[in-house]
């Protein structure tokens, strides 16, 4: 039964329906700002940079610019909860072609304290269906995937900067990440190209 439901989200994920938008997204581990070729800051305190990213469109569709998002913020700037994952979440949907389509699904991790839990399901999509979206859209539907068997589309933008970020020597700022980012997504930056809402 585990691996038929871990196949049926897959399946789910890969299939593309006219009037249909899939936006399928995760959170990066946290990218230390600090990354120097001795071992001098090991017992320094760190500070980190958040990566939370958005694929728009089945997991058969090749990653791109115009459908991969980033959304990153450091922690002196905001954490890294349901509030700002609702934000994210909320930008992406206001900000997004929604001319043609009928239905929303959301495919996310079961991470209790990002993903899946009340402020994101029933305050920001509840919001964002009712007030801020057309009215063609008749319904959103987030999906999670059975425990361990949770790699979405957003774990190979993943894969891809862990790459760039291994032939970076060092990372003093973050820009370095940005600048990685920029390579395989268009990006956004909390305070500057988004808002994070209470």
């Amino acid at each position: 039964v585990h691996k038929l439901r871990a196949s049926t989200f897959y399946e789910h994920l890969r299939t593309t329906k006219v009037g249909v938008l899939k936006l399928s997204f995760d959170c990066q581990k946290k990218l230390p700002l600090l990354k120097l070729p001795d071992q001098s800051n090991y017992y320094s305190k760190q500070l980190y940079q958040y990566n939370f990213t958005i694929c728009e469109g089945s997991s058969k569709d090749s990653q791109n610019k115009q459908n991969t998002f980033v959304y990153t913020w450091d922690e002196s700037e905001d954490n890294r909860c349901s509030n700002q994952i609702g934000s994210v979440l909320y930008h992406r949907l206001t900000n997004t072609n929604l001319e043609n389509i009928k239905e929303i699904e959301l495919y996310a991790d079961g991470a209790a304290g990002q993903n899946k839990n009340s402020i994101l399901i029933i305050g920001m999509l509840c919001k964002t269906l009712v007030k801020d979206l057309p009215r063609n859209i008749k319904k959103i539907t987030i999906f999670f995937p059975v425990t361990g068997h949770s790699f979405l589309p957003a774990d190979w933008i993943f894969g891809r900067l862990k790459k760039k970020f291994r032939k970076l020597k060092c990372i003093t700022s973050p820009f370095d990440y940005i600048n990685a980012f920029n390579e395989v997504a268009t990006v956004f930056q909390l305070g500057k190209d988004f808002f994070c809402y209470n």
